[in-house]
Parts: C-alpha cells; structure tokens; sequence
C-alpha cells in the first residue's frame, strides 16, 4: 500500500515537473510547435488543474504545494510557482502564444481551439479581457478575432476600442479619436453605435490612459446632451435603451451627465399632456412640439425609477430634481410620477 502510495506521488511530481518545463519552455523560444505538441501541452495544463482542484476540494492543497516544494529543494532548485497558478495553468499556457508578437495566425487559433475545447468560453472571454492590459498581446488578440471572427462578449468588445483609442491617445492622434466618435454619433449610425460608447463609458477597471480617453470620450457625449433639435432625436431615444445599468456607472462617477439626462426628462415631460383615449387617462408627448414624441411615461418613469435605486448613491440629486421641476412647472405629471415611484 505503501509503495502504491509513493508511485502516485512521484507520478504526481512528473507530472508538475512536465508541465513546469513544458511552460518555460515555451516562454523561452518562439521556434514552431506541432499540433500535436500544442495539444498535448494543453491537455497536461488542463490535468494540472483538475488536481489542484481535486486536492483543493480535499483541503489537501498545502499539502500538495509542500511535497512539490520539498521535491526541487531536493534538486537544488527554488519553486517558484504558487497554488493559484496551477489552478490556471491553461491560462498561463495560452498567454505566451498571445505576448509573441510575431506568433503565427494558425498556431494562435490552434491554442485557442484546443483551450475552448477542454474550458467554458465564458473563461476564455475572461483572459482575453485581462490580456488587453498588456499591449504586448494587443495586436495578436485583434489578429484573432479579425481572422477568426470571434463572437465577442460586449464588455471584451468595449475593452477592445477603447484599447486602440488609448493607442491614439498615447501617439498624440486624439483628433482621431475625436472623429471617430462624432462619425458614430451620426442620425443614421447612433442607434448601432451609441451602446458601444455607453459601454465603454461604464467601464471601471481601466488604466489612467484608458480613463483620459474615457474622459475625452464624456467630454463629447455630454456636448452632444445639449443638443434639443430633431437630429439629437436617434441619439435620445437610443439612450433610453441602452443598458440601464451602464448608464447607472458613468452617472455615478460624472454628476454632469447625470444632471444632462434629468434635464432631459424634465424637457420631454413638460411636453406631455394629459390625454384620454379609449377610456384611459395618461400623459402623452405632443408631436407638435416635441422632438421625441415616441417617448412615453413610462419611459421616463423607468429611467428616473433606475436613477433613484435605493443603491444609487446620488438618489437623493435626482429626487430633488424631479421635486423642484413639479415646483417649476406646476405640472402634475411631476406628482404622479413622485407617487409612481414612491418617494
């Protein structure tokens, strides 16, 4: 029993020795690798997990790291490898075919398809979303997913813009960065467009160059905000379909564009009248005057309902917008709508 027991365990250390040489190697030399060798390689990481994770369910894991340990001070050698790193030794694997910036297309898409075979993709979403922190792996990343048209999560498609426009800004090139948003900012491109800017705008772990560009980015939407005439139409009725959520973060860390879209509700709802049809009371946009009559009610309820979240720390502004609007106007659609939303 005892001899079983000893063979387990050095089988266990073969296989973290492979695994440990197979990985620096790889991180040492750019030479081709087979398909085969590509493979193998990912099926040993992803065995290397699935024990850590084994020992790990067991609270056996010190134990593991311990006996590793023990192992290469025994060669003379210093373990520098943590648990947390076999728990994701594919991750590890694939970022070094990701920093070769001169990696071929072909031996990319291989990692990537023997990745996505054995893990979720949802993981690997993940990785490429860490990875684009490291401009080293930026051009290799979009070479993939221009190649291979990768369907992309929305965030990881946020990340990547804002990426290349870091790109620009760091060259100097913001006038391009300026155009391009104003061109996506068009009456026949806003709807497609504007979710992406959104996104983008809501993202929180980003660089100090990244967050200068999303400043720049603010900077132009929150001129646009201003605009009252028919062609900022799209753009409004776009913004009141974009996650709310989103909306929710770039109100939290901007006041001005948070103060621009309560303008903008109290501006189309003291448009609205209060009409009956078909035997029903509501309040309606008259299309006489207003530049979004598609806008209903409820419209404005759920956006000002979202911005007045009991876990919205700046609730209390928005409240006392609505309140000082009833006041204004005198209107009672600023009653019920404080009613509707029990304040």
């Amino acid at each position: 029993m005892q001899s079983v027991i000893v063979q387990d365990i050095n089988e266990l250390i073969s296989s973290f020795d492979l695994f440990i040489n197979t990985y620096e190697n790889f991180k040492q030399y750019t030479a081709v690798h087979s398909t085969e060798e590509i493979k193998n390689s990912f099926k040993l990481a992803n065995f290397i997990e699935l024990i850590v994770s084994s020992f790990s369910t067991e609270n056996t894991l010190t134990k593991l790291m311990d006996v590793l340990n023990k192992h290469y001070k025994n060669q003379g050698k210093t373990f520098c490898y943590n648990s947390e790193f076999f728990r994701t030794a594919c991750d590890h694997l694939l970022k070094i075919f990701f920093s070769y910036q001169s990696m071929d297309i072909n031996t990319i898409d291989i990692c990537v398809r023997m990745y996505t075979t054995l893990l979720p993709k949802e993981r690997f979403q993940k990785l490429l979303s860490d990875l684009l922190v490291k401009s080293a792996s930026y051009e290799a990343i979009m070479d993939f997913v221009l190649e291979n048209e990768e369907p992309l999560s929305k965030n990881l498609e946020y990340k990547l813009i804002l990426n290349d426009w870091k790109r620009l800004y760091e060259m100097g090139r913001c006038n391009e960065i300026i155009l391009c948003i104003n061109e996506m900012l068009k009456f026949s491109k806003v709807e497609k467009s504007l979710y992406i800017i959104i996104g983008l705008l809501a993202l929180e772990d980003v660089s100090q160059d990244e967050k200068s560009v999303q400043t720049l980015v603010l900077e132009i939407i929150s001129k646009k905000m201003f605009d009252r005439s028919i062609l900022s139409k799209q753009f409004w009725l776009t913004l009141f379909n974009v996650n709310k959520s989103d909306l929710l973060k770039i109100c939290k860390s901007s006041t001005d564009f948070l103060e621009s879209i309560c303008n903008f509700v109290i501006y189309i709802g003291s448009m609205m009248e209060f009409k009956t049809i078909n035997g029903y009371n509501q309040w309606m946009s008259n299309p006489n005057i207003s530049i979004c009559p598609e806008l209903s009610y409820y419209d404005l309820l759920s956006l000002i309902k979202c911005l007045t979240n009991e876990n919205f720390e700046k609730k209390q502004y928005v409240i006392e917008k609505v309140k000082q609007a009833q006041i204004n106007t005198g209107s009672l659609l600023w009653e019920k709508l404080i009613q509707d939303l029990h304040l």
